[in-house]
């Protein structure tokens, strides 16, 4: 946000250039960019970084989808963005009947959700469906925060066929590499 004015997040050498910051360090190694990361905190407005923390996240968030280039597809606006937090770990997250319950945007009727497919980095994605209104598509990312809670920032999308389709796609996935481990682990068992 304190970057060129816009609301997009930026890649550390992006970053480091803005300032104009020489790269003395190796990149993508956790002591160089760790090193690079304090030289551009070092230029940015901590205070009002911090103060503006919370509605930078939203709004990052929160932004439209682009289109693949060259894609017909329209920008996607999310229909609610929703922030749960104060979970001491994953699993209440998703026992969480508030979190893992969602209404329909246009009727507020009750919607039936699909199993949660876990996309990996802590993103889990499902589709809602209500009804008389159609699908949706949730997407969810957790995070740990300092005070090892966990918190969820969910966001809700009208479902297209192809959203429905990916999310199938990824569902199929989950489900083929949860057959192979488990036949991994009775082979193990069997053999001790």
């Amino acid at each position: 946000m304190q970057t060129e004015g816009d609301n997009n997040q930026k890649a550390l050498s992006t970053a480091m250039e803005h300032f104009g910051i020489e790269q003395t360090r190796v990149a993508h190694d956790a002591l160089g960019d760790a090193y690079n990361t304090a030289l551009v905190c070092s230029r940015l407005d901590m205070e009002s970084g911090l103060k503006g923390y919370s509605t930078a996240m939203h709004r990052l968030s929160t932004k439209a989808a682009k289109p693949a280039p060259g894609s017909d597809q329209p920008e996607r606006v999310p229909l609610e963005h929703l922030t749960f937090s104060g979970y001491i770990n994953r699993n209440a997250v998703f026992a969480d009947e508030t979190f893992a319950s969602a209404v329909c945007p246009v009727c507020s009727g009750t919607t039936e959700l699909r199993r949660w497919v876990n996309q990996g980095d802590k993103r889990y994605m499902t589709i809602a469906s209500c009804p008389e209104h159609g699908s949706y598509l949730i997407r969810v990312k957790l995070r740990l925060a300092e005070d090892e809670t966990w918190s969820a920032n969910r966001i809700l999308y009208e479902a297209d066929e192809s959203m429905i389709e990916y999310y199938d796609t990824k569902a199929a996935q989950c489900r083929k590499r949860s057959r192979r481990r488990r036949k991994s682990r009775n082979k193990e068992a069997q053999e001790k």
